[in-house]
């Protein structure tokens, strides 16, 4: 106990590592009040605290706050405001509580007092020892309750995504199949490209078909997933609808995408229907029936580990309408509309957009996935509209001379002098835009006629003068 007269300091104040290290290292019971900077100590409790150190504690009990901002140890409780009680013996954690709950914290207390006596006088030993940055059960049942709510955030985020995904790429691929309802698909593999012409060409005769696009590809595993996002997996494969060797093909060479249309004046009811009929048989499906185009087109291969001969695809038709459209939507372009001009708007719409922002807010949305802050937009290209003028002044002054002539000829001579003031000023001769005039030479012919001028050299100077309409630009 203090002696009489001498100042008793009741609590410390830990702001710094060199602070906190050494008050970690002085004997007895150390129990220290957790705050943030910004959220101060829980002075509601000083008091009590006081009191309990003077009539149950004393020396044994050293009481301190400590400001976690600049302590390493105490980092994991930093933008907190509950408050948080740490009880220390010789450096080590040895129980901890929080809340504002005054009479359980006094409780506490005095149950770690009693302890730390029976530890000192060696009647028995504390049970219970841990490192200060170790998670108590009840940090660690929290920490799983948020790590919980943040992983449905972000589950429920995730699912929004793929829905909206989905919704798209359907609306993407309806608007497609309706544009081009009768534009067939095949792929031709890699191991298949010197085959094809020989197999289908007697075929595609037959079933009044033509080819109107032979495309040349290189997969990557994006693309590919990309691609088969409509189809589901056969039995047997792993990811995608075909065998790990063809699929090693695919992806290490270049194939081919046929798209194909019937001839002038055929008409199909179902063009997906058509080829698969062609290539599988009436099956319409891999493997197909016996000596099919799939079947021909089939190549051998020795497997390089095991020496096996395995069988590679040489040809494959899409079976489901959307994943046809998702190879004719290969090439997109995507532009951003000012909703400021609603007939350019609506001018677009009518052209048939595969897909158009339902508002302006998801418009915003989609607008900076694809074009995000930092995209390389070309600086605005201004048009300047230079016109020239190079009539001779006497010209000018022998209209004014004539007795009919109108307010618009007097007006076309001061309008003729001020552009022409104005074209001696430039610095440039490049006309970026060239206007639609008439030649000099006629002009000066149409404007003097027998003393008067005709309604025509009125109408074709009012136009070659007067400034472009900006609907026009």
């Amino acid at each position: 106990m203090a002696k009489k007269g001498q100042q008793v300091q009741l609590q410390a104040e830990l702001t710094t590592e060199e602070e906190w290290e050494k008050f970690l290292s002085k004997d007895g019971l150390l129990l220290i009040d957790i705050y943030s900077d910004w959220c101060g100590p829980c002075s509601g409790m000083a008091a009590n605290l006081k009191k309990i150190k003077l009539e149950f504690g004393g020396d044994l009990l050293l009481l301190a706050i400590a400001k976690n901002d600049h302590i390493k140890q105490l980092e994991r409780f930093r933008g907190r405001s509950e408050p948080t009680w740490l009880f220390v013996s010789k450096g080590k954690k040895v129980n901890m509580l929080f809340g504002c709950n005054a009479p359980l914290l006094k409780r506490v207390i005095l149950e770690e007092i009693k302890k730390e006596e029976q530890a000192a006088s060696g009647e028995k030993q504390r049970d219970r020892y841990s490192e200060i940055t170790d998670l108590e059960e009840i940090e660690i049942q929290r920490q799983a309750a948020i790590d919980a709510v943040i992983q449905a955030a972000k589950e429920k985020e995730e699912a929004k995504r793929i829905k909206e995904y989905e919704e798209r790429k359907i609306a993407e691929c309806n608007n497609i199949l309706e544009n081009l309802p009768n534009i067939g698909t095949m792929l031709i593999f890699p191991c298949g490209r010197d085959k094809y012409h020989d197999v289908l060409n007697e075929l595609m005769k037959e079933a009044s078909l033509i080819t109107t696009q032979t495309e040349k590809v290189r997969f990557t595993e994006e693309k590919l997933e990309e691609l088969m996002y409509f189809e589901e997996p056969r039995q047997g494969a792993d990811e995608y609808i075909f065998d790990g060797y063809s699929l090693h093909n695919l992806l290490n060479e270049e194939a081919l995408f046929l798209a194909v249309k019937p001839s002038h004046g055929i008409e199909v009811e179902n063009i997906d229907k058509l080829l698969l009929e062609m290539i599988y048989g009436p099956p319409m499906k891999p493997p197909g029936s016996e000596d099919c185009p799939y079947r021909q087109m089939l190549t051998e291969a020795e497997d390089e580990e095991s020496g096996n001969v395995v069988e590679l695809i040489g040809i494959w038709v899409p079976a489901i309408p959307c994943v046809r459209a998702t190879v004719l939507s290969e090439e997109k372009i995507i532009i951003q509309l000012a909703k400021t001009n609603p007939e350019c708007l609506l001018a677009f719409t009518e052209l048939g957009p595969t897909y158009m922002s339902a508002d302006a807010e998801k418009g915003e949305i989609d607008c900076k996935y694809f074009f995000p802050d930092g995209y390389n937009v070309p600086k605005e290209v201004i048009h300047e509209v230079k016109k020239k003028f190079k009539k001779k002044k006497n010209k000018a002054a022998a209209v004014n001379q004539e007795e009919n002539t109108s307010v618009a000829t007097s007006d076309l001579v001061k309008e003729q002098e001020e552009l022409e003031h104005e074209d001696e000023e430039g610095n440039s001769e490049e006309e970026k835009i060239e206007c639609d005039i008439l030649p000099e030479e006629h002009y000066e012919q149409e404007l003097v006629e027998d003393g008067n001028l005709s309604a025509r050299s009125i109408r074709e100077a009012d136009k070659a003068t007067s400034p472009i309409a900006d609907s026009c630009l």
